[in-house]
């Protein structure tokens, strides 16, 4: 085991706890309160949490850590089931850096989902169809299979990274780096116009409040996600050593992302965020008080007239 530090040693695991329950409300209120007229997008929606909870589960049981040191960034096993084997502990560490490719790979179907419902609203049927669930499916699934292979294949750490990296790990960790499991680098020296078909003002309304929750979901893993990672990969490349610095910034923010992820949804959506102060907040919540449509009733058949 790799003692880093308080905070990086529970934080997984807090995150974890929270976005079990985060994204155990989020399918409920998904469930129970998701109107008709949302069709198949129903189940995307669900996908978020279900794939969520599954991020977490990977964050906490393949305990990871960063450290950056000259031109060398690693990132390795720091304790857990998997700490003590070092050649299943780099394949865990591969399946952990997949789930961050799959992360991006389920908000691509969903934009995708969200230009068509604009745009292609002939094409929405798609979604229902089992032949083109599983191809979207399998596209997000190799998009992770791709991300696995190339960090198998090529980011396993040899003898002159641990080499490299044996003083600073006994220096900061007091661990032996030729029992850990490692993987890292070292550096050496169409048209944007949206054709919008005419709609009526509430789906258009709905269909805006959908694609702001979705941006704001994207911005959520690219801030405290996909930049802190990029910041830690790219810094060696100028020599900046921020050592074990990064166990406090990227593998915390990571761990924090799927706890965060359903909130967007649930508190930029008026029918969901209704639905979760009624269950927090029934004291303050009033029940006349008249929301603004987030759905029309009409989608669906305007759908399959078109």
């Amino acid at each position: 085991m790799v003692y880093i530090g308080f905070l990086h040693l529970w934080s997984p695991i807090v995150f974890g706890i929270l976005s079990y329950f985060s994204n155990t409300i989020f399918i409920y209120i998904i469930l129970r309160k998701t109107r008709s007229s949302f069709g198949a997008y129903k189940y995307m929606l669900m996908s978020f949490g279900i794939f969520d909870i599954m991020y977490s589960t990977v964050d906490m049981v393949v305990a990871m850590g960063s450290h950056s040191e000259g031109n060398t960034f690693c990132v390795f096993v720091s304790h857990g089931p998997f700490a003590h084997d070092i050649e299943l502990g780099f394949k865990a560490l591969c399946v952990r850096c997949m789930f961050f490719s799959l992360s991006y790979g389920v908000l691509e179907v969903h934009f995708i989902y969200r230009y068509i419902a604009l745009c292609r609203p002939k094409w929405i049927s798609i979604f229902s169809e089992p032949k083109w669930i599983t191809v979207m499916a399998l596209g997000v699934f190799g998009q992770g299979i791709v991300w696995f292979c190339s960090v198998y294949f090529c980011m396993w750490s040899d003898d002159e990274m641990r080499s490299y990296l044996e003083v600073p790990f006994r220096r900061d960790y007091n661990a032996d780096v030729h029992k850990i499991p490692i993987l890292g680098s070292t550096y050496w020296g169409a048209s944007t116009k949206l054709i919008v078909p005419d709609m009526s003002k509430n789906t258009k309304k709905m269909h805006r409040n959908l694609l702001k929750a979705l941006a704001i979901q994207t911005f959520i893993p690219f801030a405290i996600s996909y930049v802190p990672c990029v910041v830690a990969w790219s810094v060696p490349i100028i020599h900046v050593d921020t050592k074990s610095l990064n166990n406090f910034t990227a593998v915390i923010a990571v761990a924090a992302f799927p706890f965060i992820d359903p909130l967007a949804i649930m508190l930029f959506l008026p029918d969901y965020r209704n639905s979760l102060f009624r269950i927090f907040l029934p004291c303050y919540f009033n029940p006349t008080r008249t929301y603004p449509e987030t759905t029309a009733g009409e989608v669906s058949g305007r759908t399959t007239n078109t």
